[in-house]
């Protein structure tokens, strides 16, 4: 008998909160990658509605599946199949069930007592579309956890749901442990009484309680981390939207977030969707920004876009200086901000989390009501060592040295900037919102 001690194994769950976005696509390549790296890996399909992992691995039909495990007694191990890689092994999800229903509490904790005694070094979960309580208890079990979305407001909307479930069933259970869940019930059951519109409120509710509420649910978010993988860019501005994603989840959750990478979009290979072995393996722009995504995994980094296509002022510094004290205090009392990527993007600070990821804005500005900047006001752009006013659909404009640009009715909306001092006047006039973009030769 072997008595060398038995490590075990690192679980990785990947989630996308909604189908279609090519969270299987990128579990079958990372396994793949794993294993070529002389990991001992497994893909498991947990997916008991509509599971395609096999596919992805070349197989049409698994000869065994989870059903065989849940409902036909298998052990675990008896339904691992081999795939044509070495050190990738596969389990499917459920392809034979007719059945609507969901597996029992007691199904659940089998399967994920035989999943920790797996002898593999990754286990791979590909998690089923939607927020399921079956899909949320895997996404707990994991020691890293990813979700991988698309450029889209639905995608971004089922994501802030699906975090939101997580960590609704995460704080559960932590003060279950301790004996707390009846403030947990107590608290939800009056929503309504005390206004919980937000995960936030709910939070704030909770924390109010005790202490030892408190510090339990802080404890629970601070250890909670999000990979983010964010699939089928298209533009730069869809890969800079991987850093709103991850600031507003770390804003409104209170908890970590990493983004971990993103991956182009490309007609040709996506047809190609269920080979990511030869995706993988090309010579193409795609391979590279999976392989960055994967490096990032592994080494817990967060994306850095060296070959970033924002132009920086090559031979100018801009700096946006306020004019005013009503200026400096919506700047959140900044002497002035120093505009070194184009275009870069100005607009008022919002505090929700949808409208924060969609603005993009670089400079968030803290106005108050009667607004006097729109949530996406202005872009400074640069073209052919020029800058560049223009209005982004703003609902009032900007007053730029004299002349009014956007806003209600047929002015223009861009002009162009001179060298030296710019003035940019916002609202009505006794707001005072006034400020200075200089624009100096280097």
């Amino acid at each position: 008998m072997d008595n060398v001690s038995k490590v075990s194994p690192i679980i990785w769950a990947v989630a996308g909160g909604k189908g279609g976005t090519g969270k299987s696509f990128f579990t079958s390549a990372m396994g793949m990658f794993l294993s070529q790296m002389g990991n001992r890996t497994i893909l498991i399909d947990s997916d008991l509605g509509a599971a395609n992992l096999h596919s992805f691995l070349g197989i049409k039909r698994p000869l065994y599946s989870l059903s065989d495990f849940f409902d036909k007694n298998f052990e675990l191990e008896e339904i691992i199949l081999e795939t044509n890689l070495e050190n990738l092994s596969f389990i499917s999800g459920d392809i034979n069930s007719f059945s609507p229903y969901s597996i029992k509490h007691f199904q659940k904790k089998k399967f994920f007592n035989h999943l920790l005694k797996l002898n593999f070094k990754y286990i791979l979960i590909d998690l089923g579309a939607g927020s399921s309580l079956n899909t949320i208890d895997t996404f707990l079990l994991a020691d890293k956890m990813v979700v991988v979305i698309t450029p889209q407001i639905t995608s971004y909307d089922n994501l802030y749901l699906f975090i939101t479930k997580f960590l609704f069933r995460k704080i559960g259970n932590v003060l279950k442990e301790k004996q707390l869940d009846d403030s947990v019930d107590s608290i939800w059951k009056k929503r309504n009484e005390v206004n919980i519109v937000s995960f936030k409120d709910y939070i704030f509710h909770l924390k109010s309680i005790s202490e030892d509420v408190s510090e339990a649910i802080d404890k629970a978010l601070s250890e909670t981390e999000i990979n983010i993988v964010l699939n089928q860019t298209r533009t730069q501005m869809d890969i800079k939207k991987g850093i709103s994603i991850k600031n507003a989840i770390m804003k409104y959750f209170s908890i970590s977030a990493i983004y971990t990478g993103f991956i182009g979009y490309d007609d040709r290979l996506w047809k190609s969707i269920h080979l990511p072995f030869s995706v993988l393996n090309s010579n193409t722009s795609i391979s590279s920004e999976i392989i960055t995504a994967f490096n990032n995994l592994l080494s817990n980094n967060s994306l850095t876009i060296e070959k970033n296509p924002f132009k920086k002022a090559e031979n100018s510094l801009i700096t946006l200086t306020p004019g005013s004290r009503s200026a400096l205090g919506i700047m959140n009392n900044q002497s002035s901000v120093n505009l070194d990527k184009f275009p870069y993007r100005v607009g008022r600070k919002s505090d929700k989390f949808l409208e924060s990821i969609k603005n993009n804005n670089n400079l968030n500005l803290y106005d108050i009501p009667p607004y006097s900047i729109s949530r996406s006001h202005f872009t400074i752009s640069k073209k052919e060592n020029r800058y560049y006013f223009e209005d982004n659909g703003s609902k009032l404009g900007t007053i730029v040295n004299g002349k009014r640009i956007g806003g209600n009715g047929n002015n223009s909306k861009i002009v162009l900037l001179r060298d030296g001092t710019n003035t940019l006047k916002f609202g009505e006039i006794r707001r005072n919102l006034i400020f200075s973009l200089k624009i100096n030769e280097i």
